[in-house]
């Protein structure tokens, strides 16, 4: 098996492998994670590493039950180990669809990730979903980072396809005939991503045939930007953090986070919301957030499960049972 793709991957894949040696695909059966799968399979010799696979079982769709015996059968004919994940948890109501599926996954990877010795957990994002992810997120006004919404590699995720295009991956499952699942919802406008991607994409494709590098070229300048300001903030963090902590949430000293500059301030909330409620906070919140902080109290409710508690000397953002608005105790 030959093709341009598996040539990218195989340049760009040493640097990403863990050093356990095992690597566990993201595998939905569809055309992005059979071809990444194959891939795989092909450098998995000849780079030296274990390949199994992780299939998430949304239960949203009637074809569920049915894709997942495939993709049991799937890994059953290429003798790889497969890992199923039953998401048990219904969308709340009022919840994106979308945005509650990603989260789902997520959580399945981060089980994974706690594996020892860990693997790294490759997913099949390619150039054409950055490029949506940066659309939307600049649309949103989603407070992560439009302008490097995907890393190459994250905390143990590594995303393989990130500079090949959809094209370029379509080509390669139609060279070699490979089988593969189609999931309708995929064709539904009505959800955000669907409509970037078929309406709006072609047309900025058509216009501007180079805007695929071109995003890629940006995401890199800012991916660089952004580990310099991680590092920075880390040691914000670090000077701020009480010295007793705060086992079930966050506790920072108040003078001195009202001392750093506005940025460092929305950036430090930022942080802080995103790691207690485990999905980029919106800037509207965060804007929310540091009125509250400036102005002191205690506010139940901040987001479910998540509640702000301000004094003159703390800030405390508290999660679980005692983020639903009870008074925290002094320690």
């Amino acid at each position: 098996m030959r093709h341009a793709v598996i040539k990218e991957v195989a340049a760009r894949l040493p640097a990403l492998l863990p050093p356990s040696g095992r690597v566990v695909l993201a595998f939905s059966g569809g055309s992005d994670s059979v071809a990444l799968f194959h891939i795989l399979r092909v450098l998995r010799h000849r780079l030296g590493f274990r390949l199994h696979l992780l299939h998430v079982n949304h239960g949203l769709r009637p074809e569920a039950g049915a894709e997942e015996r495939w993709v049991n059968a799937f890994a059953a004919g290429f003798a790889v180990p497969l890992f199923v994940y039953p998401v048990t948890a219904t969308p709340p109501p009022g919840a994106g669809i979308e945005d509650w599926a990603r989260r789902q996954r997520l959580a399945a990877y981060h089980r994974v990730l706690a594996w020892r010795p860990a693997p790294a957990i490759a997913t099949a994002h390619h150039l054409n979903d950055l490029f949506e992810t940066m659309l939307l997120a600049l649309f949103k006004g989603n407070m992560g980072h439009p302008l490097a919404p995907m890393q190459v590699s994250d905390h143990g995720i590594i995303r393989p396809l990130l500079d090949s295009a959809k094209q370029t991956i379509n080509a390669f499952i139609r060279a070699f005939g490979l089988a593969h699942l189609t999931d309708r919802s995929n064709l539904n406008v009505r959800f955000e991503r669907n409509y970037l991607r078929h309406e709006v994409v072609p047309q900025v494709l058509a216009r501007f045939p180079g805007a695929l590098s071109k995003a890629r070229q940006y995401c890199r300048r800012f991916s660089e930007l952004e580990d310099m300001l991680r590092s920075r903030l880390a040691e914000e963090l670090k000077a701020l953090q009480c010295p007793q902590g705060h086992g079930d949430g966050w506790c920072l000293d108040r003078p001195g986070f009202l001392a750093r500059p506005l940025y460092w301030q929305k950036r430090i909330l930022r942080y802080v919301l995103e790691q207690a409620a485990h999905r980029p906070p919106s800037y509207n919140l965060v804007l929310h957030a540091l009125r509250l902080v400036q102005k002191g109290g205690l506010f139940p409710g901040l987001l479910p499960g998540l509640s702000l508690q301000v004094d003159a000397e703390r800030i405390l953002l508290l999660t679980g049972p005692r983020g639903h608005g009870r008074q925290a105790q002094s320690r």
